[in-house]
């Protein structure tokens, strides 16, 4: 059984909160209720799936998923109105910095902000389509999942370039369609792990102007052009700084030229 899940007694419309208890140390739960049909409802306990319902005795009926519809007279008892909850899943992993491309963290900083789906189907048969974001360290979960197949899409990050995605333990698709890992076959109680996709942070260039005692000149207009592995760039601008530098950042690889 499990303990302290809310259990909810409504009137027949499902409107009107007539009660509400916690279950004990065994999952059992009880209610004193007027004669008549009323409705009982669980609140989904976290950390399970939703594994249905069996309506007890004296007529009782499922209404829906966490809901059942009980009726009973005067001096009568219903019993065996039981909840069941799937022991859940999840799915994990990291978007991150991988400035060698070898789709190994080895220390570099997480990406946050990146969304990632989650797609598939259940054992139950029903379609899965949840979203979130990856936190400050660039970390991302999908909790409380039921077993099925499943398939993690990543949006691709601003000034990064695709880089290796990885599969996790409980295996997977990672090398058919970039940023998505697909074929990830999840059981009961699985806390599959390291669903990782690696991003190569955006080259530059950048120099300096200074004249020939090695003093910085600012304000010098400095332009590149070139053709990255998209097609051909420029020109763009920039204006030296200050101490007399400039730079260039966010190109793709290409070949480039810098003309002061």
């Amino acid at each position: 059984g499990i303990d302290d899940v809310t259990v909810e007694l409504y009137d027949s419309t499902g409107a009107t909160l007539l009660g509400s208890t916690d279950t004990d140390g065994n999952g059992a739960f009880s209610f004193d209720a007027a004669p008549g049909a009323s409705v009982t409802r669980a609140v989904q306990p976290g950390a399970y799936a939703d594994g249905g319902q069996s309506a007890g005795s004296n007529g009782s009926v499922d209404s829906a998923n966490d809901e059942m519809t009980v009726t009973v007279g005067f001096g009568e008892t219903s019993i065996d109105n039981d909840f069941f909850e799937v022991p859940g899943a999840s799915i994990s992993g990291t978007v991150f910095e991988d400035p060698d491309d070898d789709g190994e963290r080895d220390g570099a900083p997480g990406i946050p902000f990146v969304d990632v789906r989650l797609t598939g189907v259940d054992d139950g048969g029903n379609a899965v389509d949840l979203t979130t974001q990856t936190d400050s360290f660039g970390n991302y979960s999908f909790e409380n999942l039921r077993a099925g197949t499943y398939t993690v899409d990543e949006t691709q990050p601003m000034s990064y370039l695709d880089g290796i995605d990885s599969s996790g333990s409980a295996g997977g698709d990672s090398d058919t369609v970039n940023d998505e890992i697909s074929g990830i076959v999840l059981g009961e109680n699985v806390a599959a792990t390291g669903y990782d996709f690696a991003e190569l942070p955006l080259p530059g260039l950048s120099g300096s102007v200074r004249d020939d005692t090695g003093a910085p000149i600012s304000g010098v207009r400095v332009t590149l052009t070139g053709t990255d592995d998209l097609g051909p760039v420029g020109p763009t601008a920039a204006f030296t700084r200050l101490d007399g530098s400039y730079s260039f950042t966010d190109l793709r690889p290409g070949t480039y030229t810098v003309t002061e």
